[in-house]
């Protein structure tokens, strides 16, 4: 089974969301996860006027420093992904939107020169291929 070791150990800041909890959390070791690769397409729901859409409530003891939103404003594809992901038995899942912190040039330029050693130990990947922009339904 793929989990988050090995290639991944060069990613200090690799976060995954806990669809149990509907939290962004720093992977654990030794998870199964699951990847989203989707078309970002223009959004029609606007980002709260202190915080960016598309990110998610961060734990109480979180050391990660970045800002989140409730999960009521994730695009379809992605809370679509997730009820997909908690149905397979799984709970963790990775979004490259949400998972990497938008307003953080070295953590995005690190993890998007990283995205086969994302996308390669992942359990599974869900493709929304048809979908036009991250408000596609998966289910």
């Amino acid at each position: 089974m793929a989990r988050t070791e090995g290639r991944l150990s060069g990613l200090p800041s690799f976060k995954l969301i806990d669809c149990e909890r509907k939290v962004v959390v720093p992977a654990p070791a030794y998870c199964d996860y699951a990847a989203l690769s989707y078309v970002w397409g223009p959004e029609t729901l606007p980002p709260s006027p202190d915080q960016p859409s598309g990110h998610i409530q961060q734990p109480p003891n979180s050391t990660n420093s970045s800002v989140a939103t409730p999960i009521h404003s994730l695009p379809k594809t992605v809370s679509d992904a997730m009820e997909v992901v908690l149905r397979l038995g799984m709970r963790y899942l990775w979004v490259d939107k949400i998972c990497i912190n938008q307003s953080d040039p070295r953590e995005m330029h690190a993890q998007l020169s990283a995205m086969d050693s994302i996308y390669e130990p992942a359990h599974i990947t869900i493709i929304a291929a048809p979908g036009s922009s991250v408000l596609f339904f998966l289910v």
